[in-house]
């Protein structure tokens, strides 16, 4: 069946030819799947970074307590590609937990007006339903971050305030546990970075590693001007 879209969440879509044959027993704490859920001819696009990608195949297989993705493949539409690989325990004393593999020959990772990049490198995401730690080399570039020019309009500054909530409001705030994602990114610009507008013309190079949490990034390492 063809589902447009097949998922549709801010900022997000995912549209495809969905097939699912699969069959549930057990109970939640030891389920007992079998089949397959297919997602063929599929299109994604995410507007916060204008990144696209055509020709996406997913092939999940289910057995027992363990969903396998099987196949994942993706292009950008200019020669870039994803493929990926994994699986998912349906566990729930151990949070379900999960361990993907993702490998990356050039797509487009951002394609917006001010800022393009493509990226090549391998990137792995584990983790459970309490959180996941994303990990990964990937050398980016090249890339293009444009500096938009003044309109010399009159900027509004905007001050963070907080509501005061009630006393059932705050236990019911309490007992959420926030969905923590940790980062362990070595980032490689060799070359091929540039930086234009405002009056600058540069290239740029060097190696980022940033670790810490996705809410909190910890950056160390050098960029520096190649040419400029």
């Amino acid at each position: 069946a063809v589902v447009p879209p097949l998922l549709a969440w801010e900022g997000h879509a995912l549209r495809g030819e969905l097939a699912v044959d699969l069959q549930a027993a057990g109970t939640l704490d030891a389920p007992e799947t079998n089949g397959t859920l297919r997602v063929g001819d599929g299109y994604y696009e995410t507007g916060s970074t204008s990144t696209i990608l055509n020709d996406l195949e997913i092939l999940l297989e289910a057995a027992g307590d363990t969903i396998r993705l099987a196949e994942f493949s993706a292009n950008d539409g200019a020669g870039g590609a994803i493929t990926g690989e994994g699986q998912l325990m349906l566990r729930s004393e151990e949070g379900t937990p999960f361990d993907f593999t993702f490998k990356l020959d050039h797509p487009r990772l951002v394609h917006r007006d001010d800022f393009r990049t493509q990226g090549t490198g391998e990137l792995r995401v584990t983790g459970n339903a309490d959180g996941a730690v994303l990990a990964g080399d990937l050398m980016v570039g090249p890339a293009y971050i444009t500096i938009p020019e003044s309109s010399g309009e009159t900027q509004v500054t905007t001050v963070p305030f907080t509501v005061a909530q009630g006393e059932g409001e705050v236990e019911q705030a309490e007992k959420k546990v926030p969905f923590k994602m940790g980062l362990d990114l070595t980032l490689d610009f060799p070359g091929k970075v540039f930086l234009t507008g405002m009056g600058l013309d540069t290239e740029w190079e060097g190696k980022l590693k940033i670790t810490n949490q996705l809410a909190d990034p910890a950056i160390e390492g050098v960029l520096r001007v190649k040419k400029g």
